[in-house]
C-alpha cells in the first residue's frame, strides 16, 4: 500500500539489534556477564525522536501498488515513496511477466537472468506447476545485482516468495488474492542519497478487487531493517509485528502492531512498542498521512503518542511517569518531526 517520503519505502529506517556482551576472563576464572544496556525511556527531551522513529518503521512496511504504474515493463512506482510490501509486490510482477520465457519449464526449478530498465541484472529462479495458473507451492527467488529501475532507484540483494494459496492472476489491475511466504536477504533498495535494506521472514495475505482497491495483512516473527543517508546509518529490529493497509480509489489506510529494538540516533538503545489507536489515512500522492494516532511506549510504561492533525502537522503527547496520562503535549509540522530522524 502507500508509503511515505522519509521513506521508510522499502524503507526504511531502522538501528541495530540490541547487543548482550559478555566478557571473557583471565586466567583462573571469567568475569561476571554485565547487564544488558538500559533501555531509552520516554521524556520531553526525546519524545519527537521517539515517534519518528516509529512511524518510520511503521511506514517502512507500508507501500501499495496501482495501475498508475507499469510493473510489467519493469519501471518503478511514480509515488513519492513506497515501502517494503510494495517493493516486494512490483518484484513479483516482474517475475510473472517471465514466467512463461521457454526456458523456464514447468514442473522443475528452472533459471534466467532478467535485465532490468536502465542496467544490471536479476536472476530469476522459478518452481511453476504450470505456465498458465498460478498453484500454491508455486516459488519465485530474485537476486538483484545493481538493478537500475529508474534513474534514481538500485535494487540488490535476495528475495523468495512463495504462493501458500492463491486465487486468480495476480496483475496490477486484476482480481485476484493470495497468501504469499516472503523471505528477504541483504535485500537493499538504493533511493538517490538513501540506501534501505531488509532481513528477515514475513507472510502476506493480498486481496485485490481491481487496481483502484486492494487489502493487504502482514505478519512477521523477525525482520531486521536498515537505512542509511547522508553518511548515517541506523538499524531497527521489528518482531511478532502484525500490518493491515487498503489502498481504495486513491486513498492509503493501514494500521501496525510490534516491538522494535535497535540502537539509534539522538535515542541510544531502545526497546520500543509501537500500535496504532487510530489507523493512519493518507492520499496515495500525499507524502504524509491526514489522520491517525500511533502510541510508542518504553520499558517503564512511559509513552509518546503521536496524533495526526492533518498531512502538514502533527502532535506528540508525552506521559512521563506512565500512568496513562498525557502530561506535555508538543505541535510540530511532519517535516519538522522526521527531520529528527
Amino acid at each position: 500500500m502507500k508509503h511515505k517520503p522519509t521513506r521508510a519505502s522499502l524503507a526504511l529506517t531502522w538501528g541495530a539489534t540490541l547487543l548482550l556482551g559478555a566478557c571473557g576472563g583471565g586466567s583462573g576464572g571469567s568475569e561476571p556477564t554485565p547487564p544488558p544496556v538500559a533501555s531509552a525511556l520516554i521524556s520531553s527531551a526525546n519524545a519527537q525522536e521517539a515517534s519518528a522513529h516509529g512511524y518510520s518503521a511503521a511506514s517502512a512496511l507500508n507501500g501499495h501498488v496501482d495501475s498508475g504504474s507499469d510493473f510489467v515493463t519493469g519501471v518503478s512506482i511514480t509515488k513519492p515513496s513506497q515501502g517494503l510490501i510494495a517493493l516486494s509486490l512490483q518484484q513479483l510482477y516482474r517475475a510473472l511477466e517471465g514466467r512463461s520465457v521457454p526456458a523456464l519449464a514447468v514442473g522443475v526449478t528452472t533459471s534466467r537472468s532478467m535485465p532490468c530498465p536502465l542496467g544490471g541484472s536479476t536472476s530469476l529462479t522459478v518452481n511453476l506447476a504450470s505456465a498458465v495458473v498460478m498453484s500454491p507451492g508455486d516459488s519465485f527467488s530474485i537476486s538483484a545485482t545493481n538493478c537500475k529501475m529508474d534513474v534514481t532507484t538500485t535494487l540488490n540483494g535476495a528475495m523468495a516468495l512463495t504462493f501458500n494459496a492463491v486465487s486468480g492472476m495476480p496483475t496490477p489491475t486484476s482480481a485476484w488474492s493470495a497468501t504469499l511466504g516472503a523471505t528477504f536477504t541483504g535485500f537493499s533498495e538504493t533511493r538517490g542519497a538513501q540506501t534501505s535494506t531488509a532481513n528477515g521472514d514475513m507472510t502476506v495475505t493480498i486481496t485485490q478487487a481491481s487496481g483502484q482497491d486492494m487489502a493487504i495483512a502482514a505478519t512477521g516473527n523477525t525482520l531486521r531493517m536498515g537505512t542509511t543517508q547522508n553518511g548515517v546509518s541506523t538499524e531497527i529490529t521489528m518482531k511478532n509485528y502484525r500490518y493491515s493497509g487498503r489502498v481504495k480509489d486513491g486513498v492509503a489506510s493501514y494500521g501496525v502492531n510490534f516491538s522494535m529494538s535497535g540502537n539509534l540516533p539522538k535515542l541510544g538503545a531502545v526497546d520500543y512498542s509501537v500500535k496504532t489507536t487510530t489507523d493512519f489515512k493518507q492520499a496515495t500522492s500525499a507524502l504524509y498521512p491526514s489522520q491517525g494516532v500511533m502510541t510508542v511506549t518504553a520499558a517503564d510504561k512511559s509513552s509518546t503518542t503521536l496524533t495526526v492533525i492533518d498531512s502538514g502537522n502533527v502532535s506528540v503527547g508525552v506521559d512521563k511517569n506512565g500512568d496513562g496520562t498525557v502530561d506535555e503535549t508538543l505541535t510540530t509540522t511532519w517535516a519538522g518531526l522526521m527531520a529528527r530522524i
